[in-house]
């Protein structure tokens, strides 16, 4: 008997090589996780850094806690440090790959019934024909119960994508599920980007093309666009409408060129 595998809801935000010091990624992280904060109280809790390269992700407060995982602090001094930790090193001598940047260990936000994980990569510079995308904001979501409930309305997914779109810059945020993603883009590696229930654009793509007549474009500041696909209900790979919506997005975007790993105007900083 095969296992069922969980569609899971999650946020995936990727940008071009940026050179940028460990005090400006933990400046970056620090408003991050603060406007977070004043999108939902799912974000307001006492994050945790989980185990993600040190034997896994811890699933409960009490595994963190047993594996000694020190509450994150919310300033400069703890994430700066956090971010020096996740450094990318040569196996041969330890030395540090400076242009690979920073990747600390994943947050958690501590809470067993509505659990969020963020991870990121920031400060990376490699050769873009190589590495176009290599910085990251990766977040979670829960599937199920009172969190999932209130993080998972548009609304509330927007606000999250302003967060994240005013903290870091990015080319392109999308919210979606695994599955989704996996019945849209079946060619492995897929090496460009993918559209989500809403996707962020960067006005360094250029303009947007007309739309399809279920989806609507905003503003994210002076940034980008935001495009969410109107459907009935929550975003599921099991309805066959809402994934032929967000084919036909994909196809539309990627005629004008806006599926391209990175955007035409974005060159990296060396």
């Amino acid at each position: 008997m095969s296992l069922q595998i969980m569609e899971k809801y999650r946020l995936r935000a990727r940008w071009g090589a940026r050179k940028e010091s460990v005090e400006e990624c933990a400046s970056r992280l620090l408003a991050f996780l603060q406007q977070l904060a004043s999108c939902d109280d799912a974000f307001a809790r006492d994050w945790l850094e989980v185990a993600s390269k040190r034997g896994g992700v811890s699933q409960t407060r009490a595994d963190a806690m047993a594996t000694r995982f020190l509450p994150v602090e919310l300033s400069r001094g703890f994430l700066q440090e956090s971010l020096s930790n996740g450094r990318f090193r040569r196996k041969g001598d330890n030395s540090v790959i400076e242009e690979l940047g920073f990747s600390p260990e994943s947050f958690w936000n501590g809470c067993e019934t509505g659990p969020v994980h963020v991870s990121i990569n920031c400060g990376a510079y490699p050769d873009s024909q190589t590495m176009p995308g290599p910085n990251r904001v990766w977040i979670d979501f829960p599937n199920e119960g009172l969190v999932a409930e209130r993080v998972l309305e548009p609304e509330k997914l927007r606000q999250i994508i302003a967060a994240v779109v005013e903290s870091w810059d990015p080319d392109w945020v999308r919210v979606s599920t695994n599955k989704t993603d996996t019945e849209i883009y079946q060619e492995n590696p897929y090496l460009g980007q993918m559209v989500g229930w809403l996707t962020y654009i960067s006005d360094r793509y250029g303009q947007l093309p007309k739309l399809p007549s279920n989806c609507h474009a905003a503003r994210v500041g002076k940034r980008g666009n935001l495009v969410t696909v109107d459907l009935e209900g929550r975003l599921t790979a099991s309805s066959s409408v809402h994934v032929a919506s967000l084919e036909v997005l994909s196809h539309v975007l990627n005629e004008a060129g806006l599926l391209n790993p990175i955007p035409p105007t974005d060159q990296p900083e060396r």
